[in-house]
């Protein structure tokens, strides 16, 4: 008798425990955000979305592939919400895959902005970072030939082996360690050469948006972008083109850095702080002008010492634009305090950004080129002709 009434008892109740679908919300309810984009205005932010369209089954592959909207607020989430109110379909921003956050904007403090970005659950901390030049929303309006979506050529391009990676969780980070300071891929919109179809537009990676504490205060560019390479902790690859003394002129020379370290060490000796970088690089000859056949230890040797300079520059200039503009993007600070923790806490950490312009580097570099490519020499050379 009990085990029945135990039986009922369970049959009657257990439909509670079930947790069924009452909140469910249909695809075709929402509208799914691949990027949005901060501008200001006044005092107004400008958020825009990037929004993709979708087709019916078996419709034609006509009309437009995504839709562009923005609404101006007092904040970003309040220019969301505005924008919100005209949208028949639910934003969600859990698939975001791009923030792109003006120049002008990035210039008076990402700090507010980036608020809204961390503090909702539904925002994806993974999402690529973008520095645009000029407004924001005309780089996620952009029309790239080989995407459909701007937002994810700006993606394939920041996620290219030679490109810095930064995401939005590596810029909070920078932002709350004391003595750092973030470096962000900085892009703009350019035409296609020669131009393509009319109205459309690429984007373009220009360098790295400089930033000290929250405020963008210049850009990395050129040789000072390649120096970022190597005084960061996560090594990329990328190209460099030297000029090499041949004769009375000089000549081209392009190279892979295919591999490379570099240890960034903090002395503090009779009371002066200073730093070792210390750099190891293996090149690869992508293209070569000279007419000297590589072959041979003694040009293999020339072309290694200008590959040595070629890296030694781009450090000291990514290390002189750090100084004048008194920013920390190498984590300096933050080496100095593990190594020095006492000396970091009662003699730098109060003034950190004032004192680096006084530091000196001692920079060393080894450098070769180890791969000549299946030929050593210029095919075009006059005794190689038939």
């Amino acid at each position: 008798m009990f085990q029945r009434i135990s039986l009922i008892f369970f049959l009657l109740f257990s439909p509670l425990l079930l947790t069924g679908c009452w909140d469910r919300v249909e695809i075709n309810d929402l509208a799914v955000v691949v990027a949005s984009s901060f501008d200001k205005e006044g005092d107004m932010y400008r958020v825009g979305v990037q929004i993709p369209l979708v087709r019916p089954l078996g419709g034609k592959g006509q009309g437009p592939v995504f839709y562009i909207d923005s609404e101006t607020g007092k904040t970003v989430r309040d220019a969301v919400d505005r924008l919100q109110h005209r949208m028949s379909r639910q934003m969600i921003f859990s698939h975001r895959r791009i923030l792109i956050v003006s120049e002008e904007v990035a210039r008076e403090g990402i700090r507010p902005g980036f608020d809204e970005v961390a503090r909702l659950p539904d925002n994806r901390l993974t999402a690529n970072m973008i520095i645009s030049k000029g407004k924001a929303i005309d780089l996620l309006g952009s029309s790239p030939q080989f995407e459909s979506l701007s937002a994810e050529a700006m993606r394939e391009i920041v996620k290219l082996p030679f490109v810095l990676p930064v995401n939005l969780k590596d810029t909070a980070q920078a932002l709350n360690r004391e003595g750092v300071d973030p470096i962000i891929p900085y892009m703009e919109v350019t035409e296609p050469q020669p131009k393509g179809e009319e109205n459309k537009k690429e984007v373009q990676l220009s360098g790295y948006a400089q930033f000290k504490e929250d405020k963008m205060v210049g850009v990395f560019k050129e040789k000072a972008a390649a120096g970022s390479h190597w005084m960061r902790s996560h090594f990329v690859t990328y190209m460099t083109t030297l000029e090499i003394q041949e004769g009375d002129s000089k000549k081209p020379i392009t190279i892979r850095v295919t591999s490379g370290q570099s240890k960034i060490i903090p002395r503090i000796e009779n009371g002066n702080l200073s730093y070792d970088v210390k750099v190891e690089a293996v090149g690869a000859v992508q293209e070569s002008m000279l007419t000297e056949d590589l072959r041979f230890e003694k040009n293999q040797k020339k072309v290694s010492r200008e590959f040595e300079k070629d890296i030694k520059e781009s450090i000291e200039a990514f290390v002189e634009q750090a100084k004048e503009k008194q920013t920390d993007p190498a984590y300096l600070g933050v080496l100095l305090s593990r190594a020095y923790p006492k000396e970091w806490k009662e003699n730098y950490s109060k003034q950190w950004r004032g004192m680096l312009r006084d530091i000196p580097f001692h920079i060393e570099v080894k450098a070769s080129v180890e791969r000549l490519g299946q030929i050593t020499e210029n095919i075009t050379k006059e005794s190689n002709r038939f």
